[in-house]
């Protein structure tokens, strides 16, 4: 083949010069980087759809909004902040991990010729930490309900700070199990993770219930769902033995949350690779964006 023929489109247009073969096209995006490797900002995109960080966010806020919606129109004898923290919890330890934990994998091959060991411990540190700035933002969106019901339910400072850290350290403990489900498990493993979000949420509340049918002067909690904590830090007087009970609980949430991203960190690092890390192995980034050749 000669050289491409100079193309005129006017009497004083100059002739356009011949593209040499393999040169980049202007405008033209490439996807790989040295050596054809992915850029490091497109090693880790999720062609399936699934939502990402900002369509999370936008789904929470119509979330709060529907709920705010519902309740507002709720008759006692359950107080409107109360029901709100309720659709709240529901949100973030029920519909937040069926998301997320239903989303579809991408093949690991997105991460270019790296060697296998490498890619992984990529692709883990990547998931947790797009999931902890999920998380993260979930949370800073919950402080413009959160403020605004401990002015409508009269709550203290202290009330307030205290349903908000309970809020956080339950979430924090569902945003670790996702993260187990998605980064370390597949098929079964993210269906157990998704049951126990569920426990956590309403075990104990359906547990209780039971046993009070069986002695009626059962009164006990384990602190292991947020529901009766939130209930006790909501009371009016925002004392007593109950309240105090259920402060230790968060606390208690928030050292096991804690612990359990540590130990997501750790295994993200130096855990070997295994059948769950398969063919179907993807991050939890989601884009929004497809491949691009």
């Amino acid at each position: 083949m000669g050289d491409p023929t100079p193309e005129f489109h006017g009497p004083n247009a100059e002739p356009a010069a011949p593209t040499p073969t393999g040169a980049a096209t202007p405008g033209a995006v490439s996807s790989a980087g040295d050596g054809g490797e992915p850029k490091p900002s497109e090693a880790f995109e999720d062609p399936s759809g699934s939502p990402g960080i900002q369509l999370m966010v936008l789904m929470w806020c119509m979330w709060l909004l529907g709920s705010w919606t519902v309740v507002r129109w709720q008759e006692p004898p359950m107080r409107l902040e109360r029901w709100m923290l309720l659709a709240s919890m529901i949100g973030l330890l029920a519909a937040w991990p069926a998301i997320r934990l239903g989303q579809r994998r991408m093949p690991p091959g997105r991460l270019g010729t790296r060697p296998g060991g490498v890619a992984l411990r990529l692709r883990r540190q990547w998931q947790l930490m797009d999931l902890a700035v999920e998380w993260l933002c979930l949370v800073l969106v919950f402080q413009a309900v959160v403020w605004p019901l401990s002015f409508v339910a009269q709550w203290s400072l202290g009330q307030a700070l205290w349903v908000n850290a309970a809020v956080v350290a339950w979430s924090a403990a569902a945003a670790a199990l996702i993260g187990w489900g998605s980064v370390f498990a597949r098929g079964p493993g993210r269906g157990v993770a998704m049951l126990v979000c569920l426990v956590l949420l309403a075990g104990e509340p359906v547990l209780v219930a039971l046993l009070t049918l069986v002695n009626t002067s059962w009164n006990g909690a384990w602190g292991v769902s947020p529901l009766p904590t939130l209930w006790a830090l909501t009371e009016p007087s925002g004392r007593g033995a109950a309240v105090e009970l259920a402060r230790w609980y968060a606390v208690g949430m928030a050292s096991a949350a804690g612990a359990g991203w540590l130990l997501l960190s750790l295994a993200a690092k130096w855990m070997p690779e295994s059948a769950d890390d398969g063919p179907e192995a993807s991050p939890l980034r989601s884009t929004g964006r497809t491949n691009r050749s």
